[in-house]
């Protein structure tokens, strides 16, 4: 019992960043519409952009276009959902980029004792670091906190979090 199974070809999908020849930048989301690393908050968009693009610096003021492009491909492939996420996908991508740039060191680096040690060490606590990050947006997206109207009378309590009916220890519901 086969069925062919066709394959869909991908979308043509815009980046998110070009840095243009005259060193302007232009940001757009990839689909007409659509939020821009989970936000349409200009203010947000403008800094986070900013952000990505000092990622791509290498000790000058023109950003990289393959780095900043790459970075912010990171971002928009996460698919941040709101702002939040979008910050831990660009410190991930932020990860991502020095877990690289640890593992040239230790490839390629100085070969003494010392800078290996080093670089093995930064390559170590980068990669623990940026599954920490992936853990961390796990628990966020599987956690969604719903605030809904709260009325509390005077000398009442209120409970955050789940709650659910059972007995209790004395038997009693």
């Amino acid at each position: 019992m086969s069925k062919d199974i066709k394959k869909q070809e991908p979308k043509p999908r815009r980046k998110p960043i070009t840095v243009l020849d005259d060193g302007h930048v232009e940001v757009r989301s990839r689909e007409p519409g659509a939020p821009l690393f989970g936000s349409f908050d200009d203010d947000f968009i403008k800094v986070l952009t900013v952000n990505i693009l000092a990622i791509a610096n290498k000790d000058t003021d023109a950003p990289q276009q393959g780095v900043s492009a790459f970075v912010a491909s990171i971002v928009e492939g996460i698919d941040p959902r709101d702002q939040v996420e979008a910050m831990l996908a660009t410190h991930m991508a932020a990860t991502h980029f020095a877990i690289m740039q640890a593992s040239r060191w230790l490839l390629h680096g100085n070969r003494d004792i010392k800078s290996v040690d080093s670089a093995e060490r930064a390559f170590n606590k980068l990669s623990r670091t940026y599954a920490a990050q992936m853990e961390a947006l796990k628990r966020y997206r599987s956690n969604p906190v719903s605030v809904r109207d709260v009325n509390v009378a005077d000398g009442g309590q209120a409970i955050v979090g789940n709650v659910t009916a059972g007995k209790s220890e004395n038997g009693k519901s």
